[in-house]
């Protein structure tokens, strides 16, 4: 009996030291693409982080043997916090000469990952690198390539071969995704890390892994030197330049699609060949998206609206221009806030610089506040009163000028006539 107690005690003692086993929240890969390990070469390697999770912070230390590598960075600790909260991949390259042949093993040692929500420690497993002294990897492996590799709106440097695994990809204009067209070099074989994919700034490298029948792979990897965004200022507010107009619902009928050049940068514009206007897209910082009027000669940005009446579509248009007799207001016409000319403050009538937007005539436009209607302004009717009124006031002045005249002469008569009268 005692024995069999025993026996449980133990059985007991043991299932509670025994460890819960769960999958990883997020794992760590050495790799390395580079086949030779002869003393004096330099290699490549890329220590890949992925999670589950949003990642809020992460460090790590290399682990290697000092007598065989040498560490050409400058540190072997990492550490960061990336500064948002859709980063689930984090890569980074180090470089090391081989200093002797041998058996070597990369890992890391002393590493943490905390989730962005809730600062939450997460488990994590490694796979560490092991390098020999062969100078090849399996030639089932080399046998392996894609066909073609490109990126969408953008370019690859160097020109894509098959037996080159490295590439550097820069992007044309200011871009949020990159689109990744990979073929394999077979049918049969299966090609992953193609596709459309977001960009951020900590994950700025992406993998394309084609893999034959027997499971025997090979792995070219993208490194994006994207443009940065084009950040402008507005009024004083600042937004960034959308290269790509389709992201925008509602495209103003007339305008296509036009290549232009801004801070050096090619993007896709609108255009309207009528009222020779052209329209970027600008986003703010809460993701808002407008459009607004670019003028190339001075470099700036004005916020594009349109209002309209029973039979045109008027865009106001920023002027200094002034017309005698006429001060400057601000009305509101479909809640939208424009300065206008006006004769009085109560008057129903304004005078509005701007376009009819679709025939591009640009002027002032007469607008009429309780029928809320609009029309071209007729200066020369404007002038022609304007013609009358001065020969108005020339006719005033001359009649003023007789009658004083006149009222001159009467009182010498008189006076004559009084001097005349005493001598008699």
């Amino acid at each position: 009996m005692k024995r069999i107690k025993l026996l449980i005690a133990l059985l007991l003692m043991t299932l509670l030291v025994i460890p819960n086993v769960n999958a990883s929240d997020a794992t760590i890969k050495i790799t390395t693409n580079s086949t030779n390990f002869n003393p004096g070469n330099t290699i490549t390697v890329d220590v890949t982080l992925k999670s589950s999770t949003p990642i809020g912070y992460y460090e790590y230390t290399l682990d290697y043997d000092t007598k065989s590598l040498q560490l050409l960075n400058s540190n072997s600790y990492v550490v960061n916090s990336p500064n948002d909260n859709n980063t689930k991949k984090i890569s980074k390259s180090f470089k090391f000469k081989i200093k002797k042949k041998t058996n070597s093993k990369i890992s890391v040692n002393s590493y943490s990952v905390v989730s962005f929500k809730g600062n939450k420690n997460l488990s994590v497993s490694v796979t560490p690198l092991t390098i020999g002294n062969t100078t090849s990897n399996s030639n089932k492996s080399n046998e392996v390539y894609l066909k073609s590799l490109e990126i969408e709106d953008g370019k690859l440097s160097p020109s894509f071969d098959k037996r080159v695994t490295k590439y550097t990809a820069t992007l044309d204009g200011s871009k949020d995704k990159i689109n990744i067209i990979a073929k394999p070099e077979k049918s049969s074989y299966e090609v992953k890390g193609d596709g459309e994919f977001d960009i951020n700034d900590n994950d700025s490298k992406f993998e394309v892994e084609v893999t034959d029948d027997e499971g025997n792979s090979k792995t070219y990897t993208i490194s994006l030197e994207a443009n940065k965004n084009i950040k402008v200022k507005v009024e004083g507010k600042e937004y960034i330049l959308i290269s790509d107009p389709s992201k925008f619902e509602n495209i103003p009928e007339g305008f296509v699609k036009k290549k232009i050049t801004i801070n050096g940068q090619s993007i896709t514009a609108l255009y309207n060949e009528k009222t020779e206007q052209t329209l970027v897209v600008l986003k703010d910082d809460e993701g808002n998206m407008e459009l607004y009027l670019y003028d190339k000669e001075k470099d700036s940005y004005t916020k594009y609206e349109v209002i309209n009446f029973n039979k045109m579509s008027f865009i106001p248009i920023d002027t200094k221009e002034t017309i005698k007799g006429y001060s400057k207001k601000k009305i509101t016409i479909d809640g939208k806030e424009i300065e206008c000319l006006k004769l009085s403050g109560n008057s129903e009538f304004s005078l509005i610089y701007g376009m009819n937007a679709k025939n591009g005539d640009k002027g002032w436009y007469s607008y009429e506040s309780i029928s809320n209607t609009l029309q071209k302004y007729n200066d020369e009717i404007a002038e022609h009163y304007t013609d009358r009124e001065q020969s108005t006031r020339v006719l005033i002045y001359i009649l003023a000028g007789t009658s004083i005249l006149f009222g001159i002469m009467v009182i010498i008569l008189a006076v004559k006539l009084s001097q005349k009268k005493k001598r008699y």
